[in-house]
């Protein structure tokens, strides 16, 4: 796999550098991906985000849900039009609490923390040069041919970081970085 992304990376001779980023966007019209019959009309959901059966119908299309680390939160504005899709978030997210010696308990989280969670990834998105993201959307994104998984795409993408000598962290380098890899991996 390794030497197919080299050659695929081996035809632009150009460093990321140097090459011409297009501009990241959150598809503002794109419209919601129907992957499951009557996901519009589903309602909340209990279940976490991966078992949704819409992201389940969706990974048999090959996409997978965006990482959820911050680092990775402009994944959706700079992948590939054709790869991304998004469903309404209808998911429940869930903490563990832990008091006193007392058995752990899962509790869903309240309003307040899916607003503290969607103010500072829209921070972040701002502080590396990008839009906030569009509230209430489950982003899915298909990897390139020449990865398995999306956790080879991101993990090729921190080696890539790494070797251009970029801070590991959410940043306009990142951006551009990642932007300029997805597009010579075309």
């Amino acid at each position: 796999m390794r030497e197919a992304i080299r050659s695929v990376l081996a035809r632009d001779p150009k460093p990321c550098e140097d090459a011409r980023v297009r501009t990241p966007d959150w598809g503002p019209d794109l419209p919601e991906r129907v992957f499951w019959p009557g996901q519009q009309t589903m309602g909340s959901s209990e279940a976490t985000p991966d078992a949704l059966p819409e992201v389940q119908a969706a990974a048999e299309e090959g996409f997978e849900l965006a990482p959820d680390a911050p680092m990775w939160c402009f994944l959706p504005a700079v992948w590939p039009y054709r790869d991304r899709a998004w469903v309404r978030d209808r998911a429940t997210r869930y903490m563990t609490v832990v008091c006193g010696g007392q058995p752990s308990r899962r509790l869903p989280w309240a309003a307040q923390d899916y607003a503290d969670v969607e103010q500072d990834t829209n921070q972040l998105l701002m502080e590396c040069g990008l839009s906030p993201r569009p509230a209430g959307r489950l982003w899915l994104l298909r990897p390139p041919q020449a990865f398995a998984t999306m956790h080879a795409v991101v993990g090729f993408m921190l080696a890539g970081a790494r070797d251009a000598g970029l801070p590991i962290m959410a940043s306009r380098d990142l951006v551009v970085h990642v932007t300029n890899q997805l597009d010579r991996l075309g």
